[in-house]
């Protein structure tokens, strides 16, 4: 950790362009969950999921869980959409919709895996 901090310090531009693509990562993941949010109708402003978003995963990123922080992360997006009055229904099948698209996404990894390996053999 010292060594990286050595060389972070040494030279920050090495450090821009990750910071870069985090930041791309975040607003793309927080627009996600907005355009989800449009289509169940819940009529929050993009800035509240550009703070909600890296909070929920934040929250997720606790040893709480064995499974990739399921459950606590539906439980802090309700929470915190919550603040907004958003009901709880709504923010729990938001929750569900995004977590539906990554399962789906990952069948899709899986399917071209398996493919891939038929191919070579």
């Amino acid at each position: 950790m010292q060594a990286a901090l050595a060389t972070l310090a040494a030279r920050p531009s090495s450090f821009l362009s990750s910071l870069g693509f985090s930041l791309c990562f975040w607003i793309v993941a927080a627009l996600n969950y907005y355009s989800y949010g449009l289509a169940l109708d819940i009529h929050l402003p993009l800035p509240c999921y550009l703070v909600a978003i890296p909070l929920v995963a934040l929250a997720a990123a606790l040893p709480l869980s064995l499974f990739n922080g399921l459950g606590i992360r539906e439980g802090t997006l309700v929470a915190i959409l919550a603040l907004y009055h958003v009901p709880v229904s709504k923010a729990l099948f938001l929750a569900a919709c995004v977590d539906a698209q990554g399962v789906l996404l990952a069948l899709g990894g899986w399917l071209a895996y398996v493919l891939q390996r038929r191919e070579g053999k």
